[in-house]
């Protein structure tokens, strides 16, 4: 609930606005790209939790959190889209797996308050997919809507991540959130 009303709060717009969180897809192909991973992931099981629409003029669409399962062959596909798979694990040995079994992103990082796990997940073999980065951030100064890369880190850092507990997550470093992976006690 709190990530769902973190990505609520996303201001979708021209991204030369200062107030902008985040921007249009490149192109309609984009645009019926992100439509059809939610689409296959709906009709794999996954719930849509929030997000999903498309906004017109232009390529711009709603991010979106989908509840699905790790072995779904949509969520093992990059889509460049900004689609959350959020999945759950029993263990952090089992995100951890789950996590380095990823082909893609080029960059990871843990959301955790647990000083053990981070020091974990950065000790796990595979942890830092490469080329890219890695980023340690404990709450509640958490970065959920940045891009790496060439551009720098997002000037939105942290407003959508101040009201999540204690999470995982993969980044692809090209503005694409693409999994979460959410810890679940024993």
């Amino acid at each position: 609930q709190r990530l769902v009303r973190a990505y609520s709060q996303v201001v979708i717009g021209d991204p030369l606005e200062s107030d902008t969180l985040m921007g249009p897809l490149i192109d309609a192909r984009a645009v019926e790209q992100y439509q059809s991973a939610i689409e296959t992931a709906k009709q794999a099981g996954g719930k849509l939790l929030c997000g999903g629409g498309v906004r017109t003029p232009g390529h711009f669409v709603e991010p979106a959190i989908v509840r699905a399962r790790n072995e779904w062959p949509i969520v093992q596909t990059e889509t460049f889209a900004p689609i959350l798979y959020l999945i759950e694990f029993g263990s952090l040995e089992e995100g951890i797996q789950m996590h380095n079994a990823a082909h893609h992103g080029l960059s990871s990082a843990i959301f955790t308050d647990n000083l053990q796990h981070a020091e974990r997940f950065l000790s796990a073999p595979a942890a830092v997919p490469e080329p890219g980065t890695i980023a340690l951030l404990a709450l509640p100064a958490l970065a959920l809507f940045g891009h790496l890369a060439g551009e720098g880190l997002d000037r939105g850092r942290g407003k959508a991540a101040e009201h999540l507990g204690e999470v995982g997550a993969a980044f692809d470093a090209r503005e694409q959130l693409f999994s979460v992976f959410s810890e679940i006690p024993d």
